[in-house]
């Protein structure tokens, strides 16, 4: 029987990130994706020009038209833009026994915020809720309130804070490495720097790469591991659309 996972997240027009993203994704690994809409942005990969949230009924629909009528394990959160958004999918979600890997998307790769000022007030208050939060080092700072770089300092916070699995992603280092951490042990997931103009998407791909390997059966190491590595080949994939930075080629075709 094939596995599905629900993947929630901003519905982006250019097809570079969010759920466009996620639903390749899915079916790179033949999984099938269950699409939750949290917010309409309006971008493409040089601009940013604004978001709406999906209003809390709405979501709590699309949620309860599949919570409990398909099999799920597992689901991915991505953007949501607000605080009240991220809480209904959590209460949901939560309610149903399924897993949430969570990319805390504060800002577009264009610089444009797609978060209030209570969202990350949300994501502490319900740490202990995710499975795995994957943030990189400037949202790490900002949920953590460090100012560090160091992403062993950084993932031990979120511990602190209660998170279960912390994953901080740092592939804009000089010398690209993840760091995947839980209260007994830390793993660093080496990366290579690659000269690559595809690089539009990388947080929502590697997330949604996560959890549909999570809802084959893999265990999370080796759901992350994986992940890493088709994200190195969908950034070698050439894949030129209109202006850089270019979306990854998902579908490795």
């Amino acid at each position: 029987m094939r596995k599905n996972a629900i993947v929630a997240g901003g519905l982006d027009p250019s097809g570079g990130a969010g759920l466009a993203s996620d639903i390749k994704v899915c079916a790179f690994f033949n999984t099938y994706p269950l699409p939750v809409i949290t917010a309409l942005t309006y971008q493409n990969s040089t601009g940013f020009f604004g978001f709406e949230p999906i209003k809390k009924e709405k979501i709590e629909k699309q949620l309860k038209s599949i919570l409990g009528f398909y099999p799920l394990e597992f689901a991915k959160i991505g953007l949501t833009g607000n605080s009240e958004v991220l809480e209904t999918l959590i209460n949901l979600l939560h309610k149903h026994k399924t897993k949430i890997v969570y990319d805390p998307v504060l800002k577009t790769s264009t610089e444009g915020i797609v978060s209030d000022n209570n969202l990350i007030d949300t994501i502490l208050e319900n740490s202990d809720k995710f499975f795995l939060i994957t943030p990189n080092i400037p949202e790490a700072q900002k949920i953590t309130e460090l100012n560090s770089e160091n992403q062993k300092e950084l993932g031990e916070e979120l511990l602190q804070k209660g998170f279960e699995n912390v994953l901080i992603k740092g592939g804009h280092l000089e010398e690209p490495y993840d760091m995947f951490l839980t209260k007994n042990e830390f793993i660093i997931f080496k990366g290579e720097k690659l000269e690559t103009e595809n690089t539009r998407g990388t947080g929502c791909a590697l997330s949604s790469a996560i959890v549909s390997n999570l809802a084959l059966g893999k265990s999370l190491k080796q759901s992350i591991a994986i992940a890493k590595n088709y994200i190195t080949e969908a950034m070698n994939h050439s894949y030129k659309i209109a202006k850089p930075p270019y979306p990854l080629n998902l579908l490795l075709k």
